[in-house]
């Protein structure tokens, strides 16, 4: 997938079972723009809940980001993890 690929340390947050205490240094960029499947945006602030159940399963639609934007990385939450299908 071309683009730039996050750091080392933004991938260990978002993917080690304990999250971070408080902030960390490390800075995490939006790749995309997540959509639901009819288009409605949905926002990188938001929770797991807010992305639509299609056949059984969670499903986010993944396109261009329209600018630029990024965050502190704290860390993965429990309930966020995910896969790729």
């Amino acid at each position: 997938m071309p683009g730039t690929a996050p750091s080392a340390e933004s991938v260990r947050l978002a993917t080690d079972p304990e999250p971070a205490q408080g902030r960390t240094g490390a800075v995490a960029s939006g790749a995309f723009e997540l959509l639901a499947p009819d288009g409605e945006r949905i926002w990188n602030e938001g929770l797991p809940d807010d992305i639509p159940v299609v056949e059984g399963r969670r499903l986010l639609v993944l396109d261009e980001p329209m600018h630029p934007r990024s965050w502190n990385a704290i860390g993965s939450s429990r309930c966020s993890r995910g896969r790729q299908s």
